[in-house]
């Protein structure tokens, strides 16, 4: 019995070989646990440790989830990374932009690399202050970059951002897209400006209402390139809220807004509108006082409307006969229906406004000749003082001389 106690026993051997040979197998087809790459990369370059995953959206996965090229330790160099294995949609959309070029950001420019942030976290790209300095820390060093990256900063999207943290407030993806990036240059294709204006009315949703009924959104449905679209009005990046004195749509600037389309004369032709409403616009009592600096003065939008714009000639127009007498009622309280009666926009001429021309060429006669009358009654005062100076001074000089030779003999 003790001698047999002795021997081996060979069928344990055996089991314990082959469980052996089991779990190397398995170690194997899974690749180098995540100890395994840490044994050289917590050392040597590119120093990557584990707790870079705490808290990131890659929190739980393992090295050779990222890196399945990695089947053994040491290995050569890894191939690059392709995030479309588990962000399939994403990808497609970014080889589909310009982004995708030779030279042009990756998944791993914009998002980072292994401390790939939450979505929740700050210094995620879903983060509009984020996206503002990537996206904007590339482009600036594009031709002209610089300064849109500027004027975007000191918008009112940008300052919503910047300054209040309204992760609200619109950023680059907001409007030009994530990961199919794209140019909203609209030009003079009216499609694009559609698309524009719907993209502008995901957050303006009461202007957009109000746009779609107008006459340039007409003219834009009609595919008429030249109308108006939100960024023709209000700019691209550069945009400013209208309370701000530097914005294109403030009281002040309306006009010259306006007037960039209707003092055009080829494009209002084209639209069979006259081209003189700004300059008519200028001459009246409202541009004149306007342009004195008092913003209580009607600009065009105050009689017009800003984004439901319609012909006069639409029962629903504010500046419709039917409509003028609440519409002036609002700067001009008791304005009685006499206001309807009143012809604007009329240039002083004998085939426009005549009573006014009339007047106008009374008075310029007159005081022309007023001033003549003025210029002439000072010259003959003059003329005659001059005279009369003369004839004081000569008897006085004759005595002199007299004198004078009287005291030499």
């Amino acid at each position: 019995m003790k001698s047999r106690s002795r021997r081996p026993d060979i069928g344990l051997i055996l089991a314990a070989s082959l469980a052996a040979m089991l779990v190397g197998a398995g170690a194997s087809a899974a690749g180098p646990g995540d100890s395994d790459c840490m044994a050289c990369h917590a050392e040597v370059k590119p120093r990557v440790v584990l707790d870079v995953l705490r808290g990131s959206a890659h929190e739980g996965l393992s090295c050779t989830s990222c890196h399945a090229d990695i089947t053994a330790v040491p290995h050569g160099k890894p191939l690059a990374v392709d995030c479309g294995l588990c962000h399939a949609k994403e990808a497609d959309a970014w080889r589909a932009g310009p982004h995708a070029k030779a030279g042009g950001p990756g998944c791993v420019d914009c998002h980072g690399a292994h401390d790939v942030p939450k979505s929740s976290d700050r210094r995620s790209m879903s983060s509009h202050e984020r996206q503002i300095e990537a996206c904007g820390g590339c482009h600036a060093r594009l031709a002209g970059g610089r300064q849109w990256v500027k004027m975007f900063d000191e918008s009112v999207h940008g300052q919503g951002v910047i300054k209040q943290g309204l992760n609200l407030a619109p950023a680059c993806a907001t409007c030009h897209g994530a990961h199919d990036v794209r140019s909203l240059k609209a030009d003079d294709d009216a499609k694009a400006k559609r698309e524009v204006a719907r993209l502008c009315g995901s957050c303006h949703e009461p202007a957009y209402a109000a746009f779609e009924k107008s006459a340039h959104y007409k003219a834009l449905s009609q595919n008429v390139g030249r109308a108006p679209g939100c960024t023709d009005c209000h700019g691209e990046h550069s945009i400013q809220a209208p309370e701000n004195r530097s914005s294109s749509v403030a009281p002040e600037s309306v006009p010259a807004t306006c007037g960039r389309c209707h003092a055009d004369k080829s494009l209002m032709a084209n639209f069979g509108l006259p081209a003189d409403r700004l300059s008519t616009y200028l001459k009246s009592y409202h541009g004149v006082v306007l342009e004195m600096g008092d913003l209580r003065a009607a600009n065009c939008a105050s009689c017009h409307g800003a984004h439901d714009i319609l012909p006069s000639s639409d029962p629903a127009s504010r500046t419709n006969p039917s409509n003028l007498e609440k519409t002036c009622g609002k700067c001009h309280p008791g304005a009685g229906r006499a206001f309807s009666n009143i012809r604007f926009h009329e240039s002083v001429s004998p085939t426009g406004a005549r009573g006014a021309w009339f007047v106008r060429v009374f008075y310029t006669i007159f005081i022309s000749l007023l001033v003549a009358g003025f210029l002439l009654h000072i010259i003959t005062r003059l003329v005659g003082w001059r005279r009369t100076r003369r004839k004081s001074a000569a008897p006085l000089g004759k005595g002199m001389e007299g004198g004078g030779s009287h005291d030499k003999s």
